[in-house]
């Protein structure tokens, strides 16, 4: 393909096992194959085949082969700074020149930043960027609003819903239209007329605050957008500068960061690059948000590996049923019991520790028997972590003592996951303050109180009231993490008597137990001293409670899934069907037959010169394939869920559930099915 096209001897991969396998261990002759191969090409590995090591061994190749005769680079792109760690981590004592200029190890984010963003900023602005952050973005969001001239304009804003929020979420796309989000549609934006005061109004405000250097992460990507569409040669520049080019974790990309790659790394009259995307489709779950669409779309060349060194065979067969690509996940490990998955069904008037418990006595009678060591991974994943009312079954409902501190505290999130934690805490405690101050009947200009009018309401007093009302907030926060309950309660019912007291000049009793009595108990411990609770342990081992997300890319030993309510759903709402046999593809074909045959009945009509009946079917459509994309969402979380143990997996169902949908059609062979 080009000049330093990388021969691969039997030696060098000798190298990469001695270093990354353990003693005696060996790659496969697919692994073998896949690894000599530094074409452009996609490499699909199912959850436990070492697809980080293949990377890591192609790394280590190249490594050796370094530095190029035409001085050109390697570019290695990841999703997350962790996984960029890993990857640094484990081969950094042998790759002294991989991590230095003209290579680039990063996630795309800063890629996208230093060689597109900055750049380009630099070169139209004369100036340098402040800063490319999310927080620093929204307050200057914040203060933008609040320092707003046009009357007419902030008129047609205060009439908005949230209208911070509104201003948060407006983005630019590569014409300077406005959309929502990044990849907003311009149609969909909800200001039609271009020409409009709100509009111009809108868009001066996204482009003062790009003066100003103060972006959001999603801005780098207008300006990469801009920069290349100005000045096309940038492509040939960054292709020649990097030679081999590895995106990690593909499937985590978003649909920008994917449009950006395949710009840049894909040039069919003239590839400079060698591009490999690594990762699997079926675990499309990041940020909180599942990519239904597969916008990784299979390239010139595939390299597939599903033999799983993670997975059993029977847990292997039952996980392949829930591939959205139908890719069957061959089990290798031969090292751990083959045991059946075990499907938990529980009295919905018997969930909290009830379940947890049952599961942990089943797996310690197995492990003792089977002279198991207490040396394991347990962990319990559910998808949603809480709900409002507390009849809708979540993580929380499982176990008194699940609480967001548990999983920083084990150091099994990053810094994002925290601050997800404390902004989830920030919306739980503003939601008690305005449903305690609207039952004692307070209102604010007449108006039932909402969290817009009760900010507002403090900003504009303009008597550090707002700073005041922040300020408690982070306090209870932090008493909440460091399980000061009783600090925490007092200065909660203090604040609210200040608070009411401002609203409406008097003095206001309050029960100083409410807020105990309430939804707060459902995420927060009561007592410290409960966090080790030891009924649920299997052979000492307690488990870790957490989200699905949270364990993305993890070994467990044990592993425990619990359905709980999301989107209006339970899991075996959307895939009873999979959980009694079939598989997702199968359901999927199903459903695309339907659509297939509304179509024909569509033209028949036409045909005929008919009209009634074709928007009956049109619907019908919109609902199957609004049914089809709930089907892969719950798919992919349930994959995940269901490809970490390298032992035992179990599945946690309602009685109710169960008899809708599994008694009488799911196959009690396949299951360890235990009644709690």
């Amino acid at each position: 393909m080009h000049a330093n096209k990388i021969i691969v001897t039997d030696d060098d991969i000798k190298f990469t096992e001695n270093i990354l396998l353990d003693k005696g261990q060996k790659f496969d002759e697919s692994r073998r194959k896949y690894i000599r191969d530094f074409d452009t090409l996609d490499l699909m590995a199912v959850p436990g085949s070492g697809k980080t090591t293949l990377l890591l061994a192609k790394l280590l190749i190249l490594e050796r082969n370094l530095p190029f005769s035409d001085n050109s680079g390697i570019l290695v792109l990841s999703h997350t700074n962790t996984a960029v760690e890993e990857i640094k981590d484990k081969i950094k004592l042998f790759s002294h020149r991989l991590f230095n200029y003209p290579n680039f190890v990063g996630t795309i984010q800063s890629f996208v930043n230093k060689y597109l963003a900055l750049p380009y900023y630099e070169d139209i602005y004369i100036k340098k960027i402040q800063s490319i952050d999310e927080k620093k973005y929204y307050e200057a969001i914040e203060k933008y609003y609040n320092n707003i001239k046009n009357y007419t304009f902030k008129s047609w804003l205060i009439n908005q819903y949230d209208p911070i929020e509104k201003l948060k979420k407006i983005r630019l796309n590569e014409n300077d239209s406005l959309i929502n989000y990044v990849n907003g549609k311009e149609e969909e934006f909800q200001l039609k007329d271009k020409k409009s005061n709100s509009y111009i109004e809108l868009q001066k405000m996204k482009k003062d605050l790009l003066k100003l250097g103060i972006l959001h992460y999603d801005d780098a990507y207008y300006l990469a957008s801009r920069y290349i569409n100005k000045n096309p040669l940038i492509i040939n520049i960054i292709q020649n500068r990097f030679r081999y080019v590895f995106v990690d974790e593909m499937q985590d990309m978003d649909i920008h960061q994917n449009n950006l790659l395949e710009k840049i790394f894909y040039n069919y009259e003239k590839e400079i690059s060698s591009l490999q995307r690594l990762g699997d489709i079926n675990q499309a779950i990041y940020s909180n948000e599942i990519h239904t669409d597969n916008i990784w779309k299979n390239k010139k060349s595939m390299h597939i590996i599903n033999g799983s060194n993670r997975l059993t065979k029977l847990n292997a067969e039952l996980a392949s049923r829930f591939s959205i690509d139908n890719n069957q996940i061959n089990g290798l490990n031969n090292i751990n019991k083959n045991y059946k998955p075990i499907l938990l069904v529980y009295d919905k008037n018997k969930v909290r520790c009830y379940v947890i418990q049952a599961f942990s006595r089943y797996v310690t009678e197995l492990f003792r028997k089977d002279y198991t060591t207490n040396s394991i991974v347990y962990k319990v994943v559910s998808w949603r972590r809480y709900h409002e009312h507390e009849d809708k079954i979540t993580l929380s409902s499982y176990c008194p003592n699940y609480s967001y501190m548990d999983q920083i505290d084990n150091n099994h999130h990053n810094s994002v996951g925290i601050i997800t934690d404390f902004y989830e805490l920030t919306k739980i405690l503003t939601k008690k303050i305005i449903d305690k101050l609207n039952e004692a009947g307070i209102k604010i200009n007449n108006n039932h109180i909402t969290k817009f009018e009760l900010i507002n309401y403090l900003k504009d007093i303009d008597n550090g009231e707002y700073d005041k009302y922040k300020l408690f907030l982070y306090k209870s926060i932090n008493l909440l993490f460091a399980n000061n309950y009783v600090e925490f309660y007092k200065q909660f019912n203090a604040y609210l008597k200040d608070l009411i007291k401002l609203l409406t000049n008097k003095n206001y009793s309050i029960e100083s137990t409410f807020i105990d009595e309430e939804g707060i108990k459902l995420y927060i411990k009561k007592d410290a001293n409960d966090r080790k609770c030891r009924m649920c342990d299997i052979m000492g081992v307690t488990p870790i409670i957490t989200t699905v997300h949270s364990v993305k890319g993890e070994t467990h030993d044990v592993t425990l899934f619990l359905e709980s309510f999301y989107n209006s759903k339970y899991e075996s709402d959307i895939l009873h069907e999979v959980i009694c046999g079939k598989t997702i593809g199968e359901v999927l074909q199903e459903d695309y037959d339907k659509i297939k045959q509304l179509k024909q009945e569509i033209e028949d009509l036409k045909d005929r010169g008919k009209t009634r009946g074709i928007k009956t079917r049109e619907d019908k459509i919109k609902s199957i394939e609004l049914a089809i994309n709930y089907k892969k969402q719950y798919s992919k979380l349930v994959y995940v869920a269901l490809t970490r143990a390298k032992s035992i997996i179990g599945y946690g169902i309602s009685k109710d559930k169960y008899n809708e949908y599994l008694e009488d059609n799911i196959n009690k062979g396949e299951w360890e099915i235990i009644f709690v």
